[in-house]
């Protein structure tokens, strides 16, 4: 249970203290918890929870119903899941309350984890309202309808226009322009558009909102933890492109297809496990914080060499030598469509000046870089010149997006040369599909 309520999840619960007890705010009531074996006892400051039993709703939010021992079982020896569940056994999704679960994440927004708690009890003083036992709830939509953005300001790390977006957020769910519970019976994707509307909610966000509080198990957060293992481990989310911090939103909607395909549609839970191990491997107090909650260590090898550092290289395959054949194939396609005037079988060799491509070390007679550089720019030229300068049909014949082969006309150095493949066919007076 400590692994669950601080691994950064929900943020209005502390401790264990003395007595291996935790204390929170959940539901509009004050709670403390505290694990014996298996067996879970609970104090609440109040009679009923939202209309119903105490014990109901603390089973329901810390997830008891969720079948997780059978996925665990079915992810036990996977490759990239295997260790992380073994470390984090017991690790549940909370079921938090939608409206607060998206205001928190709102204001989460490039904090850490220990900062949000703080300033989300801050804001729970300032606007909640104060409960019998001490403490505040979380402050509903209709409190926050009158605040100005300056009034919520300092708990925004000094972001004005991120005040002003929960402030519209809260009016909005107010006049019922949208409904955060119905969002629980959309497809998921449709569900992360819907939160997408509303400024200042991007993927990311949205789909902490989806999993963490309308039951979307195939929502998956990607932020930088996630992302690194995802990288580490998947091939084709390394050659997105993908930076280290963020992905672009189509980048993010490619990692998460394919990790919906990779680790089936509970693939959200799997990010949860994803960003606690890898957390616990790169801060040291964090892993003395939770250490004590672990099912069994951090092995010394995941510690010595953590998922974080990125791929491994490839001692027999450089990347300069993939890139060749890729080359290579993609030159043999643009012949095959084109039928006539360039052999299938002309070696690259041919395009970059008798220069030796069969040696990839540095110790080569030239750098990879500089012979993808040339047999490059003959390639994309003689393409160009086959198309009488088209570049709509240049850049299909290259498996390219037109922006990206202008933009490489002009990394290449062939700006000049396009100007005079365009001059030539103008000169001659002949139109893109003349012969």
């Amino acid at each position: 249970m400590g692994l669950t309520l601080l691994c950064g999840q929900a943020f209005r619960w502390e401790g264990p203290d003395a007595s291996g007890s935790f204390r929170g705010v959940a539901g509009g009531v004050r709670w403390e918890l505290r694990q014996e074996a298996e067996r879970l006892s609970w104090t609440c400051s109040a009679e009923e929870v939202r209309g119903g039993s105490p014990a109901k709703w603390i089973s329901h939010y810390l997830g008891f119903d969720d079948p997780l021992a059978a996925w665990a079982k079915e992810f036990q020896d996977h490759p990239v899941l295997g260790e992380p569940l073994r470390v984090l056994k017991g690790l549940r999704l909370l079921r938090q309350e939608p409206w607060e679960c998206a205001v928190s994440y709102m204001f989460a927004q490039g904090l850490s984890v220990k900062v949000i708690r703080h300033v989300i009890s801050k804001f729970c003083a300032k606007a909640g309202s104060p409960l019998a036992t001490g403490g505040h709830a979380f402050p509903e939509a209709s409190q926050l309808v009158p605040f100005t953005p300056e009034v919520l300001r300092p708990f925004t790390n000094n972001y004005l226009d991120r005040a002003d977006r929960i402030i519209r957020m809260a009016r909005a769910v107010e006049a019922k322009v949208i409904s955060l519970e119905h969002l629980k019976g959309l497809p998921c994707d449709e569900a992360r558009d819907a939160l997408m509307a509303l400024d200042g909610i991007g993927p990311k966000i949205a789909d902490c909102i989806l999993l963490f509080s309308l039951d979307q198990y195939s929502a998956f957060p990607v932020d930088r933890w996630v992302l690194r293992a995802m990288k580490r481990h998947f091939r084709s989310v390394r050659f997105l492109g993908a930076g280290e911090e963020a992905p672009t939103r189509t980048q993010y909607l490619k990692i998460v297809r394919r990790a919906r395909k990779e680790l089936g549609p509970r693939c959200g839970v799997a990010s949860e496990y994803f960003f606690l191990y890898l957390r616990l491997l790169e801060d040291e107090r964090l892993r003395q914080e939770l250490g004590a909650f672990l099912s069994s260590p951090l092995s010394p090898k995941a510690l010595r060499e953590p998922l974080r550092r990125g791929p491994r290289p490839r001692p027999h395959r450089s990347k300069g030598s993939r890139s060749l054949q890729v080359l290579e194939k993609t030159l043999q396609k643009v012949a095959a469509r084109q039928g006539k005037g360039m052999p299938t079988d002309l070696p690259l060799s041919a395009l970059a000046g008798g220069l030796d491509l069969t040696r990839t070390k540095r110790r080569a007679e030239a750098p990879l870089k500089g012979v993808r550089h040339h047999v490059e720019r003959r390639f994309i030229r003689e393409v160009l010149e086959r198309t009488k300068g088209n570049q709509s049909k240049a850049a299909a014949l290259l498996g390219l997006h037109r922006n990206t082969l202008i933009l490489k006309i002009k990394d290449l150095g062939l700006e000049e040369d396009y100007r005079r493949i365009v001059a030539e066919r103008k000169a001659k007076g002949v139109g893109y599909r003349d012969p």
